[in-house]
């Protein structure tokens, strides 16, 4: 840690978010090229894709094939096309599609038939066609599709043709898969959006010039179409639930006789005086390269977009003739990638998992893939902390810039007051705050904590919340959690307790100006569900007590995972710090809600040696039993690279409820590394799920527990740990998985790699390695420094585990395991998976 004298002695709805957006809109005409997108690469598919959407639970890529009349299924993670559905073979068949669309909730995915009136369903747990749902003879021509997750109501837009526009909506039932309704709106209707907090619907009509709003939700309410005065052809549009705001493309503009790419900024405002609502355009900006300079044929064909940073919206343009992709804030064009040479561009889709975005080229039969980064003013939240005595909490602050980075860290208190402070962090370097520093230690509500830190000047940042303690005077440990960037409506935990000797927490921070009502849902060993909700006045954050709510007992009635979710739509962070004195190993373990489920986790770290008990929890919230596979890959070879023989072990786990796996009972136990191990957990018919690791420990006489999520992905070009020291009674190491199988061409499926260590005191230490396929190698940091022995910020470092330049990027997992005696007296362990930086 940088400060150096902080481990001696250590043997010692609305009016805010108008705020938040119109304020930065002054600024949206401004041009900047802030940061590079760079494309990271393309996937061959089938004939002219024109529609992509992406599953986030599945992380998987949906591509609608105009030209094969197929649908390309890719693996986000690898990007490699796991299935086409065709038409051979195939009962419900594909006739030219054009728009594809997913419900997350019931993971049913849509696929638009241009030329045959209809929409086929894809089931997305098995990838098969599943229905063909007719539409309108009378509607020529669908086009596009969107899906409202909330009520679960698909829109489809029928266009037409150029020469006999359509004006038609229609709005299919997700549980009957049946049309229940159409909707006049204007002429020839290309793309449409829905606003999922107010259930309305907006259509993007090319012929009219206009956009038409339906109210699903008030079927008898009249569509209410608005002109765009002076713009051509609105061809995409993109709804920003919760913050009012509407982004039209149009494809030109007439401005002196040139011709450009637009997109309109609309706000609508609801009043509730006269139950009315007001529509207008409050900013515009150009798109592709018709911003500088006349382009005749620069049309803006798509347009996504994502929400970051809990206030700022950044979209996502495909332009047509300039072959771009133009990003933009409210700020302004942040950023435009080249995504070919030459076509025509079809639609954009985004991860927020990855933080990559899809592109459809229908010329060159392939779509794109660029990555687009975190926003400049990352933010990362922490729904936990606390400065009562008996516990130390610190922030650790990791610079990846090359500038300094002014940090900003802001504490939500539990008494209802707010207090902050700004540091700076050199660049490439790390830095460390010490909480009671700056709140002061008190055993009350004001000296409890939840914290956000962000960066204000553009340096890319990590943060991570280590924290010690002496639980109650007799449990002691540590926990650590890399904050989250995404606050979300729902999330999920699959480990939970309220055994004996165990006391499990969730704490809820809610950033909104408005009270967020929370409902939690126990899924319990014994298949029973509980549930209890609670309120969390705006921008304040509460604890609940797990026991208070399903009592303490011995038995599997008292293990549970957890469903949190906000039922009024507001965003939040949770966190499950558990205490506990497993079999006389005492400390604690906590981790953030994962806000999405997958059918694959991830596991770099692993051990049955004596003195370590390691299980896996496995959480199935769906309505279908999960049949899941554990590979645990044991080591062979050297005292570091473990490359050995796997065991698999399958279980089934019931709908709606979460199960335990001990892979000893696998495995066996002896102190060698062919005890060692990296984990991979599968659901083998595709039903989402959730996986934990909690172990428990003696690590050389100091006990404790750590706890992760696994990964979803084994993807990135860059892992980031802002924590890491190797001061006396210390001991960091990094736990890389590689796990590829046996290739063809065995050198493709090394990961060659680079470790660099960034030192507290500014300077930096690197190390490279390759790791073979179905690989795990561990490093003891210590060996990297190459420093003797000392208490000072030299010994404090972050880390970067990065793919070493100009090699193929490959598939591994970092984990950063820490053991401590901190301050001579509270001994434990913490452990993270790297943050994903590409």
């Amino acid at each position: 840690m940088s400060d150096p004298t902080l481990r001696s002695g250590m043997s010692v709805r609305r009016v805010l978010m108008i705020a938040i957006i119109l304020v930065p809109l002054v600024l949206i005409n401004a041009v900047s090229a802030a940061f590079s997108v760079p494309l990271v690469s393309t996937i061959a598919v089938g004939s002219e894709p024109l529609g992509t959407c992406l599953n986030p639970n599945t992380n998987r890529l949906y591509v609608a094939n105009y030209g094969s009349n197929s649908v390309s299924i890719v693996d986000c993670a690898t990007n490699a096309v796991l299935k086409t559905l065709g038409n051979v073979g195939n009962k419900y068949k594909f006739s030219n599609p054009c728009a594809v669309a997913v419900n997350p909730t019931t993971g049913l995915i849509f696929v638009v038939n241009n030329t045959s009136y209809s929409v086929t369903v894809v089931n997305g747990a098995t990838d098969t066609t599943i229905k063909k749902i007719p539409l309108y003879k009378d509607f020529p021509c669908p086009w596009a599709i969107c899906v409202n997750p909330v009520t679960n109501r698909i829109y489809v837009a029928n266009s037409g043709t150029f020469s006999s526009p359509g004006d038609k909506i229609s709005i299919i039932d997700g549980n009957s898969l049946k049309v229940v309704r159409t909707r006049t709106v204007g002429l020839w209707p290309t793309s449409i959006g829905v606003d999922t907090e107010t259930n309305r619907v907006f259509v993007a009509n090319t012929a009219s010039n206009t956009v038409s709003v339906l109210d699903d939700t008030h079927p008898d309410n009249p569509v209410m179409t608005h002109e765009l005065d002076g713009f051509i052809a609105p061809n995409g549009i993109a709804v920003s639930p919760s913050r009012n705001m509407v982004y039209v493309a149009n494809q030109a503009q007439n401005e002196g006789g040139l011709r450009r790419g637009v997109v309109s900024v609309i706000c609508e405002e609801y009043h509730e005086d006269t139950h009315t609502w007001t529509f207008a355009t409050v900013k515009t900006f150009g798109v592709g390269r018709g911003y500088r300079a006349a382009y005749p044929d620069d049309i803006p064909d798509a347009i996504a977009l994502k929400n970051v940073n809990q206030g700022l919206d950044r979209v996502y343009v495909s332009n047509s003739g300039s072959n771009t992709v133009s990003i933009a804030e409210v700020s302004g064009i942040v950023g435009t990638v080249k995504y070919r040479v030459y076509g025509t561009s079809g639609s954009v889709c985004l991860s927020g998992a990855t933080n990559r975005g899809y592109v459809a080229d229908s010329n060159t039969n392939a779509v794109s893939v660029f990555f687009d980064g975190p926003s400049n003013t990352a933010k990362f939240y922490f729904a936990e902390g606390t400065c009562r005595p008996g516990f130390d909490p610190y922030i650790s602050i990791q610079n990846l810039g090359t500038g300094t980075a002014i940090v900003t860290l802001s504490y939500i208190k539990g008494d209802g007051s707010h207090t902050g402070h700004t540091i700076q962090v050199s660049p490439s370097s790390r830095a460390t705050v010490v909480v009671k520093d700056i709140l002061g230690e008190g055993d009350d509500p004001a000296h409890d904590f939840a914290t956000r830190v962000e960066c204000s000047n553009g340096q890319k940042i990590i943060a991570e919340r280590p924290m010690y303690f002496n639980y109650k005077g007799q449990w002691t440990g540590g926990t650590d959690v890399v904050g989250t960037t995404c606050p979300t409506t729902r999330c999920y935990f699959a480990e939970g307790t309220t055994r004996p000797g165990f006391e499990t927490y969730l704490c809820i921070l809610n950033m909104n100006s408005s009270t967020a009502t929370m409902l939690i849902t126990f899924m319990k060993g014994d298949s029973a569900i509980k549930q209890h909700t609670v309120d969390v006045g705006a921008c304040s954050r509460a604890t609940v007590t797990c026991s208070d709510i399903l009592g303490i007992g011995d038995d599997e009635s008292h293990d549970f995972s957890v469903k949190v979710e906000s039922t009024n739509g507001l965003a939040t962070v949770v966190e499950r710090p558990m205490y506990f004195d497993y079999r006389g190993l005492k400390g604690g373990t906590n981790v953030i809600g994962s806000p999405i489920l997958s059918t694959s986790f991830y596991f770099a770290e692993g051990t049955c040696r004596p003195g370590f008990d390691t299980y896996f929890c496995i959480q199935n919230p769906g309505d279908t039993s999960a049949q899941v596979a554990l590979t645990f890959t044991r080591g062979r070879g050297d005292s570091v690279t473990l490359s050995g023989e796997s065991k698999t072990l399958c279980i089934d786990v019931g709908a709606g409820s979460r199960a335990t796996v001990f892979p000893e009972h696998v495995l066996g136990s002896a102190d060698s590394n062919e005890y060692d191990f990296f984990t991979q957990v599968k659901s083998a018919n595709g039903a989402l799920i959730l996986a934990e690791r909690p172990m428990y420990f003696n690590y050389k006489g100091w006990t404790g527990g750590t706890d992760v999520v696994g990964s979803p992905h084994a993807s990135a070009w860059e892992y980031c740990f802002a924590e890491g020291t190797c001061r006396p009674y210390f001991d960091s190491y990094l736990c890389i998985m590689n796990p590829e199988g046996p290739a063809v061409n065995a050198a493709s499926s090394v990961a060659h790699l680079k470790i660099t260590l960034q030192q507290g005191d500014g300077k930096s230490k690197e190390y490279k390695c390759d790791i073979n396929a179905n690989t795990r190698f561990t490093v003891n940091c210590r060996d990297i420094l190459e420093l003797p022995e000392g208490d000072d910020n030299s010994h404090d470092f972050s880390i970067r585990v990065s793919i070493v330049k100009n090699k193929v990027q490959q598939a591994y997992v970092v984990e950063r395991p820490m053991y401590f005696n901190y301050g001579g007296k509270w001994t434990g362990g913490t452990d993270v998976i790297g943050y994903p930086k590409d």
